[in-house]
């Protein structure tokens, strides 16, 4: 069960998502690779600003509410959420584009 009322992803985190691959986290200290198709719709989601039930209607298009609250879950158990909202500027993501091979950093 998510307990973080409006989570963000840790602003100490790098997020890359790469589809068919899954989310990587890369900070200072660690790394973490979690597997799935959720993330790609939920890393934009969690930027503090949105309680899990409004990620959930957004994310509905892409993927179902289980997925969405599996990957919630695992975030959370790995460490990797925190308490909205995030300091500004402190998030970065990565997106590679299936398409293009091209890299942006939002």
């Amino acid at each position: 069960m998510v307990t973080i009322q409006k989570p963000a992803l840790a602003p100490h985190l790098l997020a890359r998502y790469l589809p068919g691959e899954g989310l990587f986290l890369v900070s200072e200290h660690q790394s973490d690779v979690l597997a799935g198709e959720a993330f790609g719709a939920l890393l934009p989601l969690l930027t503090g600003t949105l309680s899990v039930d409004e990620i959930l209607d957004r994310a509905a298009a892409q993927c179902d509410e289980a997925q969405v609250l599996y990957a919630l879950e695992l975030l959370g158990t790995h460490g990797h959420l925190v308490k909205g909202p995030p300091v500004p500027g402190s998030q970065k993501f990565v997106w590679l584009s299936p398409i293009t091979n091209e890299t942006s950093i939002c």
